[in-house]
């Protein structure tokens, strides 16, 4: 209960507070922000479709459409030397701005599965652009970090068989791989969220939590690592929505 509690609190700072920015070194600096900013959005409105509220995710995707709007007016015709070589560029901008007009039409409509199934792609496009121009950033590290949680998690419903040194030992990598990418995030992020209270408390309860795991796997506590993996969870998603 007290991280659903949580999470809610999360949800309602996200979107009243003023959002980070996350101008990296070098020429994309402007873009980063300005994409940045249109991704706060994206993040919230996965976030209420999730809870299937589409008139708020409705609320956020709006947002999002008038800011991708001002990356396409600023960028399309004139990219940052790190995307000059792209040559699916404009393109690329132009499809976002489409999957977030599908995602905003189908919330409006209430329809969620194709409302969340635009954004995926959405989230997609923007690593794919990324990683073709062989740039990485914090949102990436997220990303990954997202990903093995999520595989890590799976072992709530299918526990490791403490008599199994073979799952034990899947089991424990997995955890050291998490963790070690919670570290990787904490480290990669921008200034501006490695100085919020918020963003510390989330990354130092989730990389404690973590650790607990080990002592849970020593007393054979099955109940314990299950209640340690929900809370870890509960951290996930809300790094995600808050400072994703």
């Amino acid at each position: 209960m007290m991280f659903h509690r949580a999470f809610q609190l999360a949800v309602m700072f996200a979107v009243l507070s003023q959002l980070p920015s996350m101008a990296s070194a070098g020429d994309g600096a402007a873009f980063d922000a300005i994409t940045y900013r249109a991704y706060a959005h994206h993040r919230s409105a996965r976030f209420y479709l999730r809870t299937k509220n589409a008139g708020l995710a409705a609320f956020e995707l709006q947002a999002m459409t008038e800011q991708w709007e001002k990356v396409r007016k600023q960028f399309t015709d004139d990219p940052p030397d790190i995307y000059a070589n792209d040559g699916e560029w404009k393109p690329t901008l132009k499809e976002i701005a489409g999957d977030i007009a599908t995602a905003l039409k189908a919330s409006n409509e209430g329809q969620i599965a194709p409302a969340r199934d635009a954004l995926r792609r959405v989230h997609r496009t923007l690593a794919n652009l990324r990683r073709r121009n062989n740039i990485r950033t914090y949102t990436d590290c997220v990303d990954e970090m997202n990903v093995a949680m999520s595989t890590l998690y799976k072992f709530r419903r299918q526990p490791p068989d403490f008599g199994s040194e073979t799952e034990m030992k899947h089991f424990e990598s997995q955890v050291s791989a998490v963790t070690a990418l919670y570290r990787q995030c904490r480290d990669e992020a921008p200034d501006s969220h490695r100085k919020h209270p918020e963003f510390n408390r989330m990354f130092d309860g989730a990389i404690e939590s973590l650790g607990r795991i080990d002592l849970a796997v020593k007393a054979k506590n099955l109940e314990a690592i299950i209640n340690i993996l929900r809370e870890v969870n509960s951290f996930d998603r809300m790094i995600f929505l808050r400072f994703g």
